[in-house]
Formats: structure tokens, C-alpha cells, sequence
């Protein structure tokens, strides 16, 4: 059966049914392509459009104060996160994601 052929309840259950491994599954690729930018050089040395690809051109991301490795700050849109994650690989030369939960 397509999306097409289900009812909107129907499909609203399905969708249900799926999010939250979908939306893990996108999250695993993302830290990947994340991981793989900095793996590879990060801002100058790298491509960052895999990254780009998983994120609204208007996401923001709110560091915490105190933080050594990019300091505090809001980070606006891809140019902010290409810039974060510039300054994360000026710190870290790989990263790794371990016992996530969610």
C-alpha cells in the first residue's frame, strides 16, 4: 500500500510507528558525516555539504557557557556551523559518539 492509498489516520500511525528510529537513523548519519568533516581537515581542507545536508539552512545551535573547545556562543544557520565546526577541528582531530541514548 502506498501513502497515497492510506487514510490520513492510517498514515499518521505509520508515520508514528517509524519516527523515532527514523529520526535516530538521521541523527547516526549526520554525527558520521559530522565526524567524517573532521576527520578529514574540517573548514579549508574538507567539504562540508555532507553535513549541510542533514541541517535547515536557519538551524541554530546554543553553546554553553565555558566551553574550551569552541567557546560560548549561538551559532546561526550553515556559515554558523561550518564556523563551529571549524573551531572544533582547530581542538580535536577525530570524534566519536558513545552509549547515546535516546
Amino acid at each position: 500500500m502506498s501513502t497515497a492509498d492510506m487514510t490520513e489516520d492510517q498514515a499518521g500511525a505509520r508515520a508514528d510507528e517509524r519516527s523515532p528510529d527514523d529520526a535516530w537513523a538521521v541523527m547516526r548519519k549526520f554525527y558520521q558525516a559530522e565526524a567524517a568533516y573532521v576527520a578529514a581537515g574540517g573548514f579549508g581542507a574538507a567539504s562540508y555539504d555532507q553535513v549541510a545536508a542533514y541541517l535547515d539552512p536557519e538551524v541554530i545551535l546554543h553553546q554553553a557557557p565555558g566551553l574550551p573547545f569552541t567557546g560560548t556562543g549561538t551559532w546561526r544557520g550553515h556559515d554558523g556551523m561550518e564556523r563551529f565546526l571549524a573551531r572544533f577541528s582547530e581542538a580535536w582531530e577525530s570524534m566519536e559518539f558513545l552509549e547515546q541514548e535516546h
